[in-house]
């Protein structure tokens, strides 16, 4: 299961097992794009979701780039590009092959979400 989907059964079938004050607090800190979720953007470019934006329909996009190592690979923040946007989030089984290979989303991966110090 993709993070969007585990978000999804949370919210709908999950829910009523959750207090909903702090299940609307973890949606809003994940946003609607999980960090995890590989997603396809309107120029038509892959990559994987790394971190929550400000904007939860614009995270932090680590872009797929076959020319340079993930390690090296550019974060793209959806928050200041005006003209991008997550057009889909894909299953890893629909990514072309070099694409999956780069990216390795059975990897498991760490992510960290951060949010505001108190009183700042």
């Amino acid at each position: 299961m993709v993070p969007m989907e585990a978000l999804s059964v949370l919210l709908r079938r999950e829910s009523s097992k959750f207090d909903p004050a702090l299940l609307g607090f973890l949606i809003k800190l994940l946003g609607i794009y999980p960090p995890g979720t590989l997603v396809q953007l309107s120029d038509g470019s892959l990559g994987q979701v790394v971190a929550p934006g400000a904007d939860s329909l614009k995270p932090k996009v680590l872009l797929y780039n076959p020319l340079t190592s993930k390690e090296d690979a550019h974060v793209l923040e959806l928050d200041h590009a005006v003209d991008l946007k997550i057009t889909a989030a894909i299953r890893p089984d629909s990514l072309p092959q070099e694409a999956r290979a780069w990216i390795k989303p059975e990897q498991p991966q760490v992510f960290f979400v951060s949010t505001p110090a108190a009183g700042g």
